[in-house]
């Protein structure tokens, strides 16, 4: 295939996408367009095949075909995914909701040990540990996120949503607020940068992409997910 026509075939894939299709058609044309980005150049160019890649391991997941979702979300951290928290924290996610818990947490535990200071990884865990309905596990995770954000000063902005879901932790598990509760909420922006950061560098973009203004849509199942991930 002519390169130019290959990049047109991803042009339209890119706007069959934008059109919400389901799963399973969500499924089949990144697959196409991630075949596109590994045969042609120009593609690659203008699509960032890591990125392609973890989209689908969602597409999957919404499947049920959990193998092809950590498979393809795999293959997007070998082609250069990166992020905060790391990437691998993703498939930590795509077993623990798949039931595969001794799976995940030895990903998470393997993480945590790499990167102990991470509060991106601690709330990501705390969430998913919620979701799950294992709240104590889960305000283990918050309550060492919280501490790790106040001690940086949370740079990250992330307090707000940190100090809610450990409110919901607290509820659920029948406890009143306390010290470290009313810190988090208290906190103000003020505070913000009082206390050098010890936590994780944010990592740069992978590769140099022009520099892009545009909207983006989500998926209602996955904006509070996305809302949550977003540096």
């Amino acid at each position: 295939m002519d390169p130019a026509v290959a990049l047109q075939q991803a042009d339209r894939i890119s706007d069959d996408l934008r059109g919400r299709p389901d799963p399973q058609a969500e499924a089949d044309l990144r697959t196409e367009l991630a075949q596109l980005c590994r045969d042609y150049p120009a593609v690659a160019e203008q699509y960032w095949l890591p990125e392609i890649l973890e989209d689908l391991g969602r597409a999957y997941e919404r499947l049920g075909r959990t193998d092809d979702a950590l498979a393809a979300v795999g293959e997007a951290i070998e082609a250069g995914l990166r992020g905060t928290p790391d990437p691998r924290t993703v498939l930590g996610e795509i077993n623990y909701r798949a039931g595969r818990r001794e799976e995940a947490e030895k990903i998470w535990a393997a993480l945590l040990a790499e990167a102990p200071n991470d509060w991106w990884l601690h709330q990501n865990v705390a969430f998913e540990k919620a979701d799950g309905g294992e709240w104590d596990d889960a305000l283990a995770w918050i309550d060492q996120g919280v501490r790790l954000a106040l001690a940086a000063g949370d740079p990250d902005r992330l307090l707000g949503q940190m100090s809610e879901l450990r409110h919901r932790c607290l509820l659920a598990l029948g406890l009143p607020a306390d010290e470290l509760q009313e810190r988090a909420e208290s906190f103000t922006p003020a505070d913000r940068g009082r206390a050098g950061s010890a936590g994780p560098p944010i990592e740069p973009p992978a590769r140099d992409l022009d520099a892009r203004v545009g909207l983006i849509w989500i998926p209602d199942r996955e904006y509070a997910d996305a809302l949550r991930r977003w540096p």
